[in-house]
């Protein structure tokens, strides 16, 4: 049977709080961009989906198939979808990359809080199994 061998060193707390506060500036700027991002998608989605009826006005789609849904307790507001195949030229906007905003706001709490407590410490060095608790951050 295996054993598994600890490493005891001691870590500086200056360079502990100087990595986080890295990682933390790093994830801020990821959600941001993200936001900024994304927005900008939205917008460029909807002006992209409104342009759409004036590209097949002008002939530039080919109309594929319609097709009509009538709700049976409001016979007066049928729906109609009209299906329209547009050429490969005709590109829509592309999403940015998704990422899990709430996983990353949680982690900046948790680095936001590590680095309070390692504000507050008198030692000058930490032990391994606080640095192994902010190492997945760093």
């Amino acid at each position: 049977m295996a054993t598994k061998k600890t490493i005891n060193v001691k870590v500086s707390v200056s360079k502990i709080i100087t990595a986080l506060e890295t990682s933390l500036e790093a994830r801020k700027k990821k959600l941001s961009d993200y936001e900024k991002a994304d927005k900008q998608f939205q917008k460029d989605h909807k002006e992209f989906i409104n342009s759409l009826g004036e590209l097949f006005r002008s002939g530039t789609g080919k109309f594929v198939s319609a097709s009509s849904q009538a709700h049976w307790r409001n016979s007066d507001n049928a729906l109609y979808e009209i299906v329209v195949q547009m050429p490969a030229s005709v590109k829509p906007p592309v999403s940015p990359e998704s990422i899990s905003t709430w996983q990353v706001q949680a982690e900046i709490e948790e680095i936001r809080n590590a680095l309070s407590i390692l504000k507050m410490t008198d030692e000058e060095t930490v032990s391994t199994n606080t640095y192994s608790g902010v190492a997945q951050y760093l």
